[in-house]
């Protein structure tokens, strides 16, 4: 009896281990983007230096958490080689569910904060605190757009 050439065997199977291995990596690629992306998202919305520029705004200016009504302050101030120019709202947490800002970005990250579910957001009396903190490095173009993240920090008011 005659040997069978397998040369085309080789071939076939080469083909479909190549198939089922780009398959797999398709798969791996959009479930591991669809991670990063939301990844991008959270770590620039709730950014911990963010929060601790809040808790010092608490601090040197209490005045700024005393209304219930939502209240917009802005700073500009240069730490080191950075500018950074804050906006904080300060208000009665419930009261941003039916905010809108004139900033489109921080329309967004209202969005974000709506999205929370409501444990995250303080009782009916609490005050909430958010801040858009956007940084530029001292001497670069004007041109170039700042690199803004955000955070808010839920202030408990006991009854």
């Amino acid at each position: 009896m005659k040997k069978l050439n397998n040369k085309g065997f080789m071939m076939a199977e080469l083909i479909v281990v190549a198939a089922v291995i780009i398959g797999t990596m398709a798969t791996f690629y959009v479930s591991y983007s669809k991670i990063v992306i939301r990844y991008n998202k959270l770590i620039n919305y709730y950014d911990v230096s963010t929060i601790y520029r809040i808790a010092h705004y608490h601090k040197t200016n209490p005045t700024y958490f005393e209304s219930d009504n939502i209240q917009k302050y802005t700073k500009n101030e240069d730490i080191g080689n950075f500018n950074y120019n804050d906006t904080l709202y300060t208000g009665n947490c419930k009261s941003f569910n039916n905010y809108t800002a004139d900033d489109t970005e921080f329309n967004e990250y209202l969005s974000f904060f709506k999205s929370l579910p409501d444990n995250k957001k303080g009782n009916q009396n609490d005050k909430c605190a958010l801040l858009k903190s956007c940084q530029k490095r001292n001497g670069s173009a004007d041109n170039l757009k700042p690199k803004c993240k955000f955070g808010y920090v839920v202030i408990e008011i006991e009854d």
